[in-house]
């Protein structure tokens, strides 16, 4: 074993925004892949008050996490060094009370979101197109139709633009679990 700060478990809240059968995404402009908006979670923070936080740096949206909808973990390396994450994804939509937040989508083409930092970009893809795509993690990425058709939901979002109510009794109280560990 390594030293301690050497091997660390990097905790990451990850946001799930979902508007007319799209999905936001955040491209990483240098490396050329995408990952679902989020970041890491602070000693101390709630993963939820993280990913709220997270979204306002980035792009300054305000927006209101909602249901946890799946954990996960992987293994990867990254520029010749292994990382290890633990996902904690959630539902977020606009925040219903944002008075600055510009008026939402009512079309068929979701608002654009622009970033607040050089080296990332948001994009709207559409949710079917997600499994064969450079979205990582990539269980991720595989895992989200599926896991959009077992919740009872549509992909098309009700009149007014997000998917609404994420506590619904189709979830439950539990929450996927997914591993991509590398060997």
């Amino acid at each position: 074993m390594g030293k301690p700060s050497e091997q660390t478990i990097e905790i990451v809240a990850r946001g799930i925004w979902i508007e007319n059968s799209k999905v936001l995404l955040c491209r990483n402009l240098a490396a050329g892949y995408s990952y679902f908006p989020g970041g890491h979670v602070e000693f101390g923070e709630p993963a939820s008050l993280a990913l709220e936080r997270e979204f306002a740096e980035e792009c300054g949206e305000n927006i209101k996490a909602g249901r946890c909808l799946l954990t996960g973990e992987t293994t990867f390396t990254q520029n010749r060094a292994r990382r290890h994450e633990f996902n904690i994804v959630f539902h977020v939509e606009p925040a219903p009370d944002s008075s600055a937040a510009p008026p939402r989508a009512t079309s068929a083409v979701p608002r654009p979101i622009r970033s607040l930092e050089p080296h990332i970009a948001f994009e709207w893809v559409p949710i079917a197109a997600l499994p064969s795509s450079t979205v990582l993690p990539k269980w991720l990425a595989d895992e989200l139709p599926a896991l959009i058709e077992q919740l009872g939901r549509s992909t098309q979002a009700p009149p007014g633009g997000a998917i609404r109510d994420p506590h619904t009794k189709t979830c439950g109280t539990s929450v996927a679990w997914m591993s991509a560990i590398e060997s």
